[in-house]
């Protein structure tokens, strides 16, 4: 698997955001958003189809997770000057957005607040507005269990991260398959794909031992109830694209209906699998994105002559 260079931007509160580039770098540039126990690494999985389609991905890595410096934040949006710096600092102008999982509310963050800038949102395997009691109850019972303890009771979940910590510098192989039972059997069998096994293992040792570890992983289960936004402050008429798998046991697929269900003229697109659905259809994923994105580029350079 492609392995890019990392990059650390001084963000103008000091801090440092560390973030990678996939793809074609002369392509149209495209912000990934990584899941919840995630880093750049995921961003990867599209290395090829973006080279081959014509997208540039940059793929940060949130507060907390490897190189980037910690940060209390009181909701998601507060993310959003960070994407709006590296775009500044690397000469983006108007860009798409790509939230896989707990990535999801990112992109569509972006997408409300930079309103001006953004130009199509593709959200795959989207985690919903959970802070909702309608939609937290669509989710696992043990599920909403971690995500309601992340909300009132962070300091319970950070100690169970700390234990996942001790547990993975031990064995991390051992931690991995506990982690797998509580998958579906689609997501499970991926897992036996070395390069996505690996990719998956590179992503916990950003978060848990690189990065901040237990107190950011208990920080940002917590944001998930807290967006800062509405889906209907996104501008009517957005393109969204959601893909969700229909064997999704983490998030499941009427998270993705009931967000398309707010924003007219958001499409789902169901495929089988899992939760990792996109490993086996990121090509698709990523033509559909190229094509929306090429559409919006052609009609503002048309309205520029």
């Amino acid at each position: 698997m492609f392995t890019p260079a990392t990059h650390l931007l001084e963000l103008r509160d000091g801090r440092n955001l560390e973030y990678a580039v996939c793809g074609d770098p002369a392509g149209i540039p495209v912000f990934f958003f990584h899941g919840f126990i995630g880093s750049y690494h995921q961003a990867l999985v599209a290395h090829e189809a973006a080279a081959r389609h014509g997208l540039r991905v940059i793929a940060p890595n949130r507060p907390g997770v490897g190189r980037s410096s910690p940060r209390s934040r009181r909701c998601i949006a507060d993310s959003v000057s960070d994407v709006e710096q590296v775009a500044d600092a690397l000469g983006v102008g108007a860009f798409g957005v790509l939230g896989a999982s707990g990535g999801g509310p990112y992109a569509l963050a972006c997408l409300a607040r930079l309103p001006q800038r953004i130009r199509q949102a593709t959200i795959v395997s989207g985690l919903g507005p959970v802070g909702e009691a309608h939609v937290l109850a669509s989710m696992r019972p043990f599920v909403r269990r971690v995500l309601k303890l992340a909300r009132w009771f962070p300091f319970a979940v950070r100690w169970a991260f700390a234990a996942r910590l001790r547990a993975f510098q031990h064995d991390p192989e051992q931690l991995l398959r506990g982690l797998l039972r509580r998958w579906s059997r689609s997501d499970q069998q991926l897992m036996e794909r070395p390069a996505v096994r690996q990719m998956f293992l590179s992503d916990l040792r950003e978060v848990l031992v690189t990065g901040q570890g237990p107190e950011g992983l208990a920080q940002e289960l917590g944001l998930y109830s807290r967006w800062g936004f509405r889906l209907s402050d996104i501008p009517h008429g957005a393109r969204v694209t959601f893909w969700h798998g229909r064997s999704d046991h983490l998030v499941p697929p009427v998270m993705s209906h009931e967000m398309a269900r707010q924003l007219p003229g958001a499409r789902v697109e169901e495929r089988g699998g899992g939760h990792f659905m996109v490993v086996d259809c990121v090509e698709e994923v990523i033509r559909r994105a190229r094509e929306a994105l090429g559409e919006h580029f052609a009609a503002e350079r048309l309205s520029l002559s």
